[in-house]
């Protein structure tokens, strides 16, 4: 933090939604384009010191309270740690109540002699904090104030001075510090006053204030002893280099909670699309108002760009004001940002950088990893292979489902920052235009890579929706939030029979994937006069003399089929066709639970659509589901027709011991204990060449049975088993949090293999002697020290490489 203090120009440029594509904040809130002291707001919120709203906004021209400024004072020189644990019995205000929320931070403040009551014995908690009231608090805080200098009708005065000469007010706009304070105002003062003014004691013999050094610290650096030094010794600021511009960001315990900040001057930015050759001509309307310097450099994505015919007497990296008029491959793309950036001090652009990320959902969330002393990080879609974690900036807190923008730079660091969003339902569609709709407003789609075309959401029409933006506002991607699915009282009605003495029988396959024949009593709250339909969705009571009360669902379908194709598709939200091929606007997402009915009345369940396999119809097949409010499926049921093969649900078979064979009047089959997708149980299979015992296997599964039947081939290189499989000899295992270490000494000096397990991983210890199996803890598997281990994996998924199922053969 020192070198911050000492290095970086005092001009600091806040750019747009945490730095363009910079460091992922702790805090990403759809109205970060608003925020203009994105790096006070970043650095606040991050150490806890101020929150945005249930709503996911910060609002940052709403006004503060009294109370909920003493409350992030309090927060902001104490730690949140300390600060929510202050308690009070009294505060002695007759308007503030000891169990009032805000009475601890109040009567903290009042003690420190940071804030004052309003001299008739009130507090005035709901009144609005103005910003002469904050600099006073924050001077105190650093311990100014013993000279009573803020007290009497000059108060106002010397906080103004004292509060520039102490930085308080650096880098804000307003030039009125007597009205209302607003959050983000509020947040670059408190973030000022922790970070930039020095704290001072104060001597009654000499009257004097002296600045308070760091314990330790020589030199130059003794005499800048700040709140943030003292109270948050890991907020540091990490130095960063983009666009060939030096820049820093803020860390936390060393983790990112700002965006970059520029040290330049940023003279102008552009993202709507606006041709280079207009910003840059001073006879257009769209001219920026800035000259070019001498020579500038431009950057796309952070590598820099190569001039075609330098000038005399320049390199091939200084272009021309001709050769950046002649740039158009960006003209009309919205969503891409320009910036003209200044790193002198002549107010002419010499750098100007283009930035064209690319937008993609997460299938997962990133894997982190620990190899040796080198942390690397995975994203699929993002950063493919184990990355060293220093060259991925802004991966913490991102989660599968999220969308996000990242660029990689001539320096292989790649930039990743979380798409804003907003709600709304969309309510028109202008393809000619590449314009929705939302709630009345119109909203222009992004032109990054990787955004959605205006064309492709019309599956959202009328529904709520979640809608992604870039940096600049524009819609990248839209979808329906997913969907919470409880089938605990959901039955479809597969066939029934005629009703006798006002029951009747119905075969009905539960939420569970069981398929059962109950007794219905009552069909929507009436007696049963008619048999509920087949191939309807129906939720239910059970009665105490165990019959059943049925009521229908107000949202489902079904289509029966006469001709093959394919009914649902594999990977594709709007996933149903109907009879003649058209599409039908039913989707599904990561919470729609599909289950398929065999041909021998064997249930195979799915969760997301990703997971499950394509569906081909034939005659007399059924497809039927139940929607949500939204439009989304959340249980469907396919029957009749076949699932595609290539992408069939697999069994992870870790078989333990060598293989019976069973003489049956209806065909041998064969019989051993496996374990089969993480539960310890008797396999049986009609494979003819057996699996071989103390071995890992993924195998194609076509019919469900209580056989391990139809079985094509078994694998040993899907993509779901671990890499480590068996080629490894392991003495110790070392868990850190997720992480496993596997060493092949007890010493633990020579690593041989590392992974991250899931959360709800299952671990199981074989004796290749014994061939027997138990079920363990991470404990017992820890507590293997001395044996020689072979290990096998199964991976949460194929592009998930955290181990959920570990076997420890010993």
């Amino acid at each position: 933090m020192k070198s911050l203090n000492r290095t970086l120009s005092l001009v600091l440029v806040l750019a747009m939604v945490f730095g363009l594509f910079g460091v992922a904040s702790a805090a990403t809130f759809s109205d970060n384009a608003s925020v203009q002291y994105t790096e006070a707001v970043g650095v606040m919120t991050g150490i806890g010191a101020i929150n945005g709203y249930a709503d996911g906004t910060f609002k940052p021209a709403g006004t503060i309270t009294r109370e909920e400024a003493a409350k992030m004072v309090a927060y902001a020189i104490l730690g949140p740690n300390v600060a929510s644990k202050l308690s009070v019995t009294a505060t002695g205000f007759k308007d503030v109540d000891a169990t009032r929320w805000s009475a601890p931070y109040i009567a903290f403040c009042v003690s420190r002699g940071i804030i004052n009551g309003m001299g008739d014995g009130t507090f005035a908690p709901t009144a609005n904090v103005t910003g002469y009231q904050l600099g006073k608090m924050l001077l105190c805080a650093a311990g100014y104030g013993a000279k009573d200098e803020f007290k009497g009708p000059s108060w106002t005065l010397n906080v103004a001075v004292m509060g520039g000469k102490c930085k308080i007010f650096s880098g804000a706009k307003t030039t009125d510090y007597s009205k209302p304070a607003t959050r983000e105002e509020a947040a670059l003062y408190i973030f000022n006053g922790i970070t930039k003014t020095p704290q001072v004691s104060y001597s009654k013999l000499t009257e004097t204030y002296t600045a308070i050094e760091e314990p330790g610290a020589i030199g130059d650096d003794k005499l800048t002893y700040t709140i943030a030094e003292q109270v948050y010794p890991t907020l540091v600021s990490q130095s960063i280099t983009v666009n060939g511009t030096l820049s820093y960001y803020w860390t936390l315990d060393g983790k990112a909670i700002t965006g970059y900040i520029d040290n330049a001057t940023v003279l102008a930015t552009s993202s709507d699309g606006t041709a280079l050759a207009k910003l840059v001509d001073a006879s257009k309307s769209e001219y920026i108002g800035y000259a070019m310097g001498t020579y500038v450099n431009v950057y796309v994505n952070g590598v820099r760009q190569t001039s075609a015919t330098p000038a005399t007497g320049k390199t091939n990296a200084d272009y021309s004001i001709d050769e950046i008029k002649a740039i158009t491959t960006y003209d009309n793309q919205k969503g891409v940002v320009i910036k003209f950036l200044d790193t002198g001090t002549d107010s002419k652009y010499d750098v100007v950088t283009i930035t064209k990320p690319t937008a993609v959902q997460l299938s997962m969330a990133p894997v982190v990893a620990k190899t040796g002393s080198i942390t690397t990080v995975t994203i699929p879609g993002v950063v493919g292979t184990a990355t060293d974690a220093k060259k991925v900036i802004g991966y913490e807190g991102l989660a599968k489902g999220d969308y996000v923008m990242y660029y990689t730079d001539e320096n292989g660091i790649t930039f990743i920052t979380k798409c804003g969003t907003f709600t709304g339902t969309l309510k028109g569609i202008n393809t000619y235009a590449n314009s929705i709709v939302v709630d009345g407003k119109s909203y222009y789609m992004s032109q990054i890579n990787g955004a959605a075309a205006a064309s492709t959401l019309s599956g959202l029409a009328n529904r709520a929706a979640t809608f992604y933006t870039d940096a600049a506002g524009y819609v990248v991607a839209a979808d329906l939030t997913n969907a919470t699915v409880s089938l605990d009282n959901t039955v479809f009605v597969l066939a029934t029979s005629a009703v006798e003495f006002g029951t009747c029988k119905a075969q009905v396959l539960t939420g569970d994937g069981s398929i059962s024949v109950i007794t219905v009593a009552k069909l929507n709250s009436n007696i049963v006069t008619a048999a509920p339909d087949a191939n309807k969705f129906y939720t239910f009571t059970k009665n105490d003399n165990g019959t059943y009360n049925l009521s229908s669902f107000a949202d489902q379908g079904a289509i029966s089929y006469t001709t093959a194709q394919t009914a649902i598709a594999r990977n594709t939200p709007i996933f149903l066709k109907d009879n003649s091929g058209s599409t039908v606007s039913v989707l599904a997402n990561e919470a729609t639970v599909f289950m398929y009915i065999s041909a021998t009345g064997s249930v195979t369940k799915y969760t997301g659509i990703s997971n499950v396999p394509s569906y081909t119809t034939a005659n007399g097949s059924v497809v039927a589901y139940v929607k949500d409010a939204r439009g989304y499926a959340t249980f469907v049921v396919a029957k009749g027709g076949t699932p595609d093969s290539t992408v069939s649900a697999k069994d992870y078979v870790f078989a333990v011991t060598p293989a019976t064979t069973v003489y049956d009047t209806a065909g041998n089959y064969y019989t051993y204990v496996a374990v089969v997708n993480g539960k310890i149980t008797t396999a049986n299979s009609t494979l003819s060449c057996t699996l071989a015992p103390l071995g890992l296997y993924s195998v194609n599964q076509y019919e469900r049975t209580t056989l391990i039947s139809g079985v094509k081939t078994a694998h040993a290189d899907d993509a779901r088993l671990s890499e480590f499989n068996g080629t490894d000899t392991v003495k110790r295992f070392i868990f850190n949090g997720s992480t496993v270490t596997c060493y092949d000494s007890v010493s633990a000096t020579n690593l041989v293999s590392a992974f991250v397990v899931s959360s709800d991983c299952k671990y199981f210890i074989v004796d290749s002697t014994k061939y027997t199996v138990n079920e363990v803890t991470a404990a017992d598997v820890a507590a293997l020290i001395g044996g020689t281990y072979k290990i096998y994996g199964v991976n949460v998924s194929s592009t998930d490489t955290r181990v959920a199922q570990l076997f420890v053969v010993k």
